[in-house]
């Protein structure tokens, strides 16, 4: 065989695996890029941080609410009504917790929490949830 077919299939080889390599290089770092601003940008809108908000209230899951309230730094009045939701779950659980110890004055305190919790209630979208907690408690 003649040497310059042979350099030539290897040049050609060569030239479609380093094609090969950037198409697929270049595939992946878009897709690595893409999911970064899909995980870091989400939240950063107003919008989405009330529906991530809203995800854990009407999942019911106020420990998680409290976790991603705390994360982003939400205490201004626009998510009051998370705060009172998860405050008012902390308290009940408190006081679960409260009540299988001997403690009776902390079994005490975090009842009449609780009970000042559904009593001064003041969005209208919480005040089933705690006076559940009320009712429980009595």
């Amino acid at each position: 065989m003649n040497y310059n077919v042979i350099s030539k299939k290897k040049l050609f080889f060569k030239t479609i695996g380093i094609f090969l390599f950037l198409f697929i290089f270049i595939y992946c770092a878009y897709f690595i890029f893409i999911n970064y601003l899909e995980d870091y940008s989400w939240d950063h809108n107003e919008t989405n941080r009330i529906y991530g908000c809203d995800s854990y209230y009407y999942d019911h899951d106020y420990g998680n609410l409290r976790d991603y309230l705390t994360l982003y730094n939400l205490y201004d009045d626009t998510y009051a009504i998370y705060w009172e939701s998860v405050n008012g779950f902390d308290d009940y659980e408190k006081y679960l917790m409260w009540n299988k110890t001997d403690n009776i004055d902390k079994k005490n305190e975090y009842k009449q929490k609780v009970i000042d919790n559904a009593d001064q209630c003041e969005f209208s979208k919480n005040q089933k949830q705690l006076n559940g907690y009320k009712e429980a408690i009595e």
